[in-house]
C-alpha cells in the first residue's frame, strides 16, 4: 500500500466510538473485550510505571500483565531473563530502543510472539514502543497480509511510526483520543489505536467532516525581537528543578513554591507533559533541555579505560622527564575514534523529533543542538594539561555547534514559527578558560537569545591539580586541590571575558550550594541566569542534606546527626519542606540520645556507624535522617518530597541573596567573601581552599569592567 500518512489515519480517527460507559453497558462478548482494551490500559501503565530498576520480576509481571488482553495463554519459551535486563532498564532511562539481535531474543522468550513482545515493550516504554498484532498488519495490508509474527515486519511498523509521531497532523489525533478517553495517550498508543480499533469496527476511510473556518484575524506585524530574557524579573537569576513527581507533587502544596523547571527530551511523557502544564499555568520558568547529556555520558564510558590509561602513562612519563610521541599518537588515535564515533552518534539522531520533543511543553528557554566530541574527549581524559592540549583542537567541533544551531534557529529542521517564540540558547563546550574565551568569541556573531555553559565534564572530574592556566598565565595554586570547582570556574570566567556582554546564560550541570553563590558572584553583569541540576533531589536520596546555619554546605546526614547529639542541639530548619515534614512526623532527639547513651565525649564516627546500621533506631526518633529505599510506602515518599524540596529551598535561598544584591556591586562582593569565609571555617580544608582560589583568580583575571 502507499506509505501511511497521518490524513488517511484521521478519517478513520473521528470515526472511533470512544465512550467508555457505552462499551461497559454492553453484554456482547466481543464488544466486553474492546471495552477491556480500552478501560483496563491506564491502570496496567500505571502499574508498569510504579516499577523501579527492571528485574525478573517486573518481566513476569508485566508478561502476565499483557496476555491477560491475548487470546493465548502466557508460555515462557525460555527461563533465562538476565540478558534483557540491560536493554530493558537502558529502555526504561534512555528511551534506548532495543537491537534487531534483542527483540529476536526477547521474541523467542515471550512465547517467541513478537505480537506479546510488542505489548511488553510498550508498557515499560509507551512512548517508544507502539503495539503491533494481527489487526494492525490488516489494516495496513489487507487480505491476504504477510506474516504478522516478524520482527522485520514490526521494525518496518515503528519506522512508520517514527515518522508520523512528528507529523504536525499527527498530534491532534493523539489528542483527541486522549480527550475524549479522558486519561493519557501516548503518540504511541494513538497510533496503535486508531489501527486496531478501525480493523475491529470494521470501519472504512472516510474524510473527517470540514471545520468551520475561523473568521481571519486582522493582520498584525510580525515581532519585532526575539522573546524577551528574563520574562519576569524573579529570573533574573534563578535555580531551575528537573520536572517529575518528585519536584512538582499536586497533593503537596509545598511544591509548588519553586520558580522553575527543566524538562529533558528524553523524560518527555504525558506524566511530564502534565506536569509542565500545571507549572505553566503557575508561570514559573520551564526549561527545556535536549537531553545530550544521557548520550554524551554513553559515549564517554565507551572510552574511558582507553582514555585513562593513556592519561595515567602520560602523567608518569611527564614525571620522569616528558611525555613520549608514543603516547601521544595513541591519545591523537583516540581522538580520532571518538570523534568517529560521535559523528556517527549526531547523525543517527532525529534533529526534528527531538526540537518536536522539546516544543511539547511549550518551553520559555530552550537548549539547542549541539556536537558531542568535546564533553566525551574531556570524560576520557585527553583534555588534560599534562597533554598541552590547543584550543584549535577543538575549534571545529565548537563550529559544528554554532552550524547546527544556526540551522535550528533558522527553523532548516521545521518548527519555525514555535522556535521564534520560544527563546533558544547556544552551547558552548570547552575544556578550559582559553578554549572557553575563544569559543565564547567566535559565537559573538551568531544570533541567539543566550549561551548555555555545560559543567557536565568539569563537575564529573575526580582529579586534583597544582596549577591552573588562565589565558597565558599558570597559577600555581601552591599545593594539590580539587579540580572540578576551579575548572568550572575557568569555563565560566573564559566565556564572559570572551562574550564582553550583558548576554543570558543558563549553567547545565551545577547544584552544589557554595558554587551557586559564586556562579551569582562571576555573573552579575548577565541580565538573566539560569542554573540546573539533578544534585539537589539526587543528594537527597543519597543522604546529602543541604545547610545553612555554618555555611552553605553539603552534609552526609548521619554525621551530621551525629554532631547533632554529641552537642545536644537537634537538627533544626525553616525550609517549609522540613517544618511541614516535622509537623507529620515528629522528631525526638532527647529520646535518641538517651537511648544511644550519647555525652559530650562520645566518639562521633560510633555514633555515626550505628545509625548507618539501624534504620528502625533513626526512623522511630530522627524520621526526617531515615535512609530512602525504593519500596511503595507513603512515608518514604513522603521523605523522598521532603528532603529533596528542603535542598531545594536551601538553593532558593542563595539565589534570593543573590537577586537581591545584583545591582549593588559592593554589596554582592562583601556578601559573596564573606559566605566565602564562612565555607572555608565549616568546609572540607582541601574543598574550601578550592572555593577561596577559584574566587581570588576570578577576581584577578575577570575583564570586564565591574569586577575588579
Amino acid at each position: 500500500m502507499a506509505p501511511l500518512t497521518a490524513s488517511h489515519l484521521a478519517g478513520f480517527e473521528h470515526q472511533l466510538d470512544l465512550d467508555l460507559d457505552r462499551w461497559a453497558a454492553t453484554d456482547k462478548i466481543p464488544e466486553r473485550r474492546i471495552y477491556t482494551y480500552l478501560a483496563t490500559y491506564p491502570h496496567i501503565r500505571a502499574t508498569v510505571a510504579g516499577f523501579g530498576r527492571i528485574t525478573s520480576d517486573e518481566i513476569y509481571a508485566t508478561i502476565a500483565m499483557v496476555y491477560g488482553l491475548m487470546p493465548t495463554a502466557m508460555n515462557l519459551r525460555r527461563g533465562d531473563m538476565e540478558p534483557f535486563l540491560a536493554p530493558l532498564n537502558a529502555l526504561r532511562d534512555t528511551g534506548q530502543r532495543l537491537t534487531a539481535g534483542e527483540l529476536d531474543g526477547l521474541k523467542a522468550l515471550v512465547n517467541n510472539s513478537i505480537v506479546g513482545t510488542s505489548k511488553l515493550l510498550h508498557f515499560l516504554a509507551p512512548e517508544t514502543y507502539p503495539v503491533w498484532d494481527s489487526r494492525i498488519n490488516r489494516f495496513l495490508n489487507g487480505e491476504p497480509r504477510p506474516e504478522t509474527n516478524s520482527v522485520p515486519r514490526y521494525r518496518d511498523y515503528l519506522a512508520d511510526f517514527d515518522r508520523l509521531r512528528v507529523d504536525a497532523d499527527f498530534e491532534p489525533l493523539r489528542a483527541s483520543i486522549e480527550g475524549r478517553l479522558g486519561y493519557p495517550v501516548s503518540a504511541a498508543r494513538a497510533f496503535e489505536m486508531i489501527m486496531y480499533l478501525s480493523d475491529a469496527l470494521e470501519l472504512n476511510h472516510v474524510a473527517p467532516p470540514a471545520q468551520a473556518q475561523p473568521v481571519p484575524a486582522p493582520s498584525v506585524p510580525a515581532p519585532a525581537s526575539r522573546p524577551k530574557v528574563p520574562r519576569y524579573k524573579r529570573d533574573s537569576y534563578t535555580f531551575v528543578s528537573n520536572l517529575g513527581p518528585v519536584t512538582l507533587d499536586e497533593t503537596m502544596p509545598d511544591t509548588l513554591l519553586r520558580d522553575g523547571y527543566l524538562l529533558s527530551e528524553h523524560y518527555t511523557t504525558n506524566e511530564t507533559l502534565h506536569l509542565a502544564a500545571v507549572a505553566h499555568a503557575r508561570r514559573n520558568l520551564l526549561i527545556s533541555d535536549n537531553g545530550n547529556w544521557t548520550r554524551m555520558n554513553a559515549l564517554g564510558r565507551q572510552f574511558s579505560a582507553a582514555g585513562n590509561e593513556i592519561l595515567t602513562r602520560a602523567r608518569a612519563e611527564a614525571e620522569a622527564g616528558g611525555v613520549t610521541q608514543s603516547t601521544l599518537d595513541d591519545r591523537a588515535a583516540l581522538t580520532v575514534e571518538i570523534e568517529t564515533a560521535c559523528a556517527e552518534a549526531l547523525a543517527a539522531l532525529d534533529a526534528a523529533e527531538v526540537i518536536a520533543t522539546q516544543l511539547k511543553m511549550q518551553p520559555d528557554y530552550m537548549i539547542g543542538l549541539e556536537d558531542f566530541t568535546v564533553p566525551v574527549m574531556m570524560m576520557a581524559g585527553l583534555m588534560d594539561r599534562v597533554f598541552s592540549p590547543d584550543p584549535l583542537e577543538i575549534a571545529p567541533y565548537q563550529a559544528l555547534t554554532r552550524e547546527l544551531f544556526s540551522r535550528q534557529m533558522d527553523g532548516q529542521f521545521g518548527f519555525a514559527q514555535a522556535l521564534s517564540e520560544t527563546a533558544l540558547y547556544l552551547v558552548l563546550h570547552a575544556y578550559d578558560y582559553a578554549s572557553a574565551k575563544d569559543g565564547a568569541g567566535a559565537a559573538r556573531g551568531v544570533p541567539k537569545d543566550g549561551i548555555a555553559i555545560s559543567y557536565g565534564a568539569p563537575m564529573a572530574s575526580r582529579r586534583w591539580i597544582t596549577e591552573i592556566k588562565l589565558g597565558d598565565v599558570v597559577e600555581d595554586l601552591g599545593e594539590k586541590l580539587p579540580e572540578s570547582y576551579l575548572a568550572a570556574h575557568a569555563l565560566t570566567l573564559g566565556v564572559v571575558n570572551g562574550h564582553a556582554d550583558d548576554i543570558p546564560i543558563h549553567v547545565l550541570g551545577v547544584g552544589t550550594p557554595i558554587l551557586i553563590m559564586m556562579i551569582g558572584f562571576l555573573l552579575k553583569r548577565s541580565r538573566a541566569v539560569s542554573i540546573d541540576s539533578s544534585a539537589p533531589m539526587l543528594d537527597a536520596f543519597d543522604g546529602r542534606i543541604y545547610g545553612t546555619r555554618s555555611a552553605f554546605l553539603k552534609m552526609r546526614m548521619y554525621r551530621l546527626a551525629a554532631h547533632c547529639l554529641i552537642d545536644d542541639r537537634p537538627y533544626e530548619s525553616d525550609t517549609p519542606f522540613f517544618q511541614a515534614f516535622e509537623t507529620r512526623h515528629p522528631s525526638d532527639w532527647a529520646g535518641l540520645r538517651a537511648t544511644l547513651g550519647v555525652t559530650a565525649a562520645s566518639d562521633r564516627r560510633e555514633i555515626e556507624a550505628r545509625l548507618e546500621s539501624d534504620q528502625a533506631l533513626v526512623r522511630a526518633h530522627i524520621p526526617f535522617f531515615t535512609r530512602l529505599t525504593s519500596a511503595s510506602d507513603p512515608f518514604v515518599w513522603d521523605l523522598r518530597v521532603s528532603r529533596t524540596g528542603h535542598n531545594y529551598c536551601v538553593l532558593r535561598e542563595i539565589v534570593d541573596h543573590v537577586r537581591r544584591r545584583r545591582d549593588n556591586w559592593p554589596a554582592l562582593k562583601a556578601w559573596t567573601e564573606a559566605e566565602i569565609a564562612r565555607y572555608a571555617a565549616a568546609g572540607a580544608p582541601k574543598w574550601a581552599r578550592a572555593v577561596e582560589k577559584s574566587f581570588e583568580l576570578v577576581v584577578k583575571h575577570k575583564l570586564v569592567d565591574g569586577l575588579d
